[in-house]
């Protein structure tokens, strides 16, 4: 037997749902020239559908900026990290130039490990 979620409605605010015990809370400001979406507690397999689901909607509603702060995770998974990286990219696989992101903790440890095993990560900052 299989469990089965139904969709969110298109209309609903992924942010304003009730809490999920499982870990992923999100939070949305509104700034003047952009969007914030705040991440928090783990960004793992179990999440990142309604993370998606979260930036799907997002992408829908506004020509802002969005800003994706996940100095608040304590853990990503490689899974997270998948949906995060195609989180930042448009349709067409290019790197979107609305989508800007701050880099937390839990993120940086994937992306300095992911480089350490395969030589390859996100630029290096100096």
């Amino acid at each position: 037997m299989t469990a089965t979620t139904s969709p969110e409605p298109q209309h609903q605010d992924p942010t304003t749902t009730e809490p999920h015990t499982e870990g992923l809370v999100l939070g949305l400001s509104r700034r003047r020239h952009a969007v914030e979406l705040g991440l928090a507690g783990d960004l793992d397999l179990i999440n990142v559908p309604r993370f998606l689901a979260a930036m799907g909607w997002l992408r829908r509603r506004t020509r802002q900026v969005i800003v994706v702060d996940t100095r608040g995770l304590d853990f990503v998974d490689l899974a997270g990290y998948r949906a995060f990286e195609a989180s930042l990219q448009d349709r067409s696989g290019a790197r979107d130039p609305r989508i800007l992101y701050v880099v937390g903790d839990a993120l940086a440890r994937v992306q300095l490990g992911l480089r350490a095993v395969t030589g390859i990560g996100p630029p290096r900052l100096s």
